[in-house]
């Protein structure tokens, strides 16, 4: 699979995320080696102060302790204050925690309730900053399709690519 960088736009234009084709390609090959379970971890990249512009550049490391299954999973959170603290240091604070990505193998990229209260929940616990979530579904062999969302506290917009597909 072919993986490049993609910007999504909100309907009215006034949220704009880009994602790097790399992080696309990190977190397909974490999918991949889940092998049919969820799985998931942090997105990591620059943001304006407002959450309203953003440049996903990283899916962070599954950590250790998280438990996916063919519907579901609970990431856990062991090593993952190292690891931001890495990418911060070693980015002069540019590169920090913007959100959450998550799989659904063989399955469509609509967040669940449980997604929607989950990143909701982290947005309202950053007083309602822009937190990306991203969803990638298909069967990640002949299929990838990517699902992403901004949640503002406790409003999810919806938003759509602006470039080809990544398949």
């Amino acid at each position: 699979m072919k993986f490049v960088d993609c910007s999504y736009v909100s309907e009215d234009g006034g949220i704009v995320v880009m994602v790097s084709g790399k992080c696309l390609r990190e977190i397909h090959l974490l999918a991949l080696r889940a092998g049919g379970q969820e799985t998931g971890s942090v997105l990591m990249g620059r943001s304006s102060v407002d959450g309203m512009r953003a440049f996903v550049e990283r899916g962070g490391p599954i950590p250790d302790g998280s438990k996916g299954y063919p519907r579901s999973y609970m990431r856990a959170s062991k090593g993952l204050e190292s690891y931001y603290e890495k990418v911060f240091r070693s980015t002069k604070g540019k590169v920090h925690y913007i959100g959450e990505w998550h799989s659904h193998p063989n399955s469509d990229v609509e967040p669940s309730g449980v997604d929607e209260r989950t990143m909701s929940d982290i947005s309202m616990d950053m007083d309602g900053v822009g937190v990306v979530s991203i969803i990638i579904g298909g069967d990640f062999v002949k299929t990838f399709e990517v699902g992403l969302n901004v949640y503002l506290g406790r409003r999810r917009v919806r938003m759509r690519p602006c470039c080809g597909t990544n398949q």
